[in-house]
């Protein structure tokens, strides 16, 4: 307990994890000039470009296994849904 809380600096974190870091966010394409401006709090980008909505869903590879997973696994139901529903 030993310094005092910095009331500017929680303030201007909760600004920055409510509009920008919390975001699902593209790290690879970001420089590391601007991957050097984080948030001293919980050390999240802000200003990294979001993934177009077009991006192939390999491409959510870095943000985990389970994000490409689970958009191939959408992706494969509805396809198996569109047959089901043109066979019969």
């Amino acid at each position: 307990m030993g310094e005092k809380a910095d009331l500017a600096q929680a303030r201007g974190h909760l600004v920055h994890t409510t509009q920008q870091a919390s975001q699902v966010r593209q790290l690879s394409l970001l420089g590391t000039e601007l991957l050097a401006e984080v948030c001293p709090c919980c050390g999240l980008p802000g200003n990294a470009p979001q993934f177009p909505l077009t991006c192939a869903i390999s491409e959510l590879n870095e943000l985990g296994a389970g994000f490409s997973l689970y958009f191939y696994f959408v992706q494969n139901s509805v396809l198996i849904a569109a047959l089901a529903i043109v066979r019969y």
